[in-house]
């Protein structure tokens, strides 16, 4: 048959890399052309499809998966062609292209894998499928070349959800085995050892096996990037809501994925989330743009970037209510400034006060001493209905 594929991103480039190794002649096709230069290639989706039997599809998300389908491909190009989308997909998404390609008179077949790069490299991917059987008959031999197994499906949709279901468990893993190492490394204990230490205890999983010289290393080249997981996560969120379900961690876990994407870190690989993970409460970004903010009179979106790292602290955490603190600070700037409450306001510098005056001698980052001082100044200032708008409680 003659094949084609479309996407080069890190998989897709591993599993033509794998398919040409085996001997499958193939075509390719990619947005950006310069990853296609040393490949057989076509500038035209719609050249690819129409020399194609067989069209492979692995590109970012649904989005871009309809509108090449959809928009780009003209409609006879798709007409008895068995295409084969590998990508991670929405739930709702995949039925819809299986109809709209049917009513192409084209194959869809919904084939999500499980495995990254270095399954890629060795052939050992793991391939969930559904679509025409019979059709799957004479495509079997290509999927060989870059799985080791693939497990088929009556109902589409199924592949969708059960790959969902396994980054969702991915992510968790994720979070835990990197949440464990960096409240380890802060408690002292050297990195090698706790890796070690995993590797032979509870720990001990196929996740930290491939990832452990990576998180040691500190080499984060991406094999599954954060914000592809981030993207499976999201589609998972709207999938257990379809089925009014529920998760505990999903959106604690969700949330650090997308601090990592927000830093700039989501091209790096998954283990990327350690970058986020080590940091202490005075190194959290968070916590560095809310005190800028403060200082600069953005005191509502002080407020709320403060409270999200607020939010996301323990209650037993030391500093929680340290930030409490300076998050009433914002609260009580704003209230008098731009609500013009002064009454409230000084309720507000009060409460701020309080919860502050706990940490007298805490330094490391503001002179508390220094701070509840010039509370008091402002507590004065309002009494006297006086301007506070230039007086700094934290410098």
């Amino acid at each position: 048959m003659k094949v084609g594929f479309v996407g080069l991103g890190n998989l897709g480039k591993a599993i033509v890399d794998r398919m040409i190794s085996q001997g499958i002649n193939l075509y390719v096709y990619n947005r950006a052309v310069e990853k296609a230069k040393n490949y057989n290639h076509f500038l035209d989706p719609n050249e690819l499809f129409y020399n194609s039997d067989v069209i492979f599809i692995i590109i970012r998300d649904s989005k871009a998966v309809e509108e090449l389908l959809f928009k780009r491909i003209e409609p006879q190009n798709i007409e008895n062609k068995i295409i084969v989308d590998m990508t991670t997909n929405s739930y709702s998404f995949v039925k819809k292209f299986y109809q709209k390609v049917r009513e192409l008179n084209g194959y869809y077949f919904e084939a999500p894998l499980l495995g990254s790069i270095p399954a890629a490299n060795t052939g050992s991917l793991v391939m969930l499928i559904s679509g025409d059987k019979s059709r799957l008959k004479l495509i079997e031999h290509i999927i060989e070349t870059f799985t080791k197994k693939f497990y088929y499906f009556d109902n589409i949709g199924e592949p969708t959800k059960l790959k969902l279901l396994n980054n969702f468990a991915l992510a968790g893993i994720l979070q835990s085995i990197m949440e464990t190492i960096t409240i380890g490394e802060n408690m002292g204990i050297r990195k090698d050892l706790i890796l070690e230490i995993l590797s032979n205890g509870a720990g001990r999983s196929y996740f930290l096996e491939v990832k452990k010289e990576k998180i040691l290393n500190e080499d984060f080249s991406p094999q599954f990037s954060i914000e592809l997981l981030h993207k499976d996560l999201n589609y998972f969120f709207e999938l257990i809501n379809d089925f009014h379900l529920y998760s505990h961690i999903l959106e604690p876990t969700n949330k650090i994925l997308e601090r990592a994407v927000n830093l700039n870190h989501g091209s790096l690989d998954i283990s990327g989330v350690y970058l986020v993970l080590k940091k202490n409460i005075f190194n959290d970004e968070r916590f560095i743009k809310g005190l800028e903010l403060l200082r600069t009179g953005d005191y509502f979106e002080a407020h709320e970037v403060l409270e999200d790292l607020w939010r996301e602290m323990p209650v037993e955490n030391k500093y929680r209510n340290f930030i409490k603190g300076i998050i009433q600070i914002c609260a009580g700037y704003y209230k008098h400034i731009e609500q013009r409450n002064p009454n409230g306001a000084r309720n507000i510098f009060i409460n701020a006060k309080n919860y502050l005056s706990k940490y007298l001698e805490e330094n490391q980052v503001i002179d508390v001493k220094k701070v509840i001082a010039n509370i008091e100044k402002i507590i004065g200032m309002i009494d006297k209905n006086e301007d506070i708008s230039s007086f700094k409680i934290i410098e």
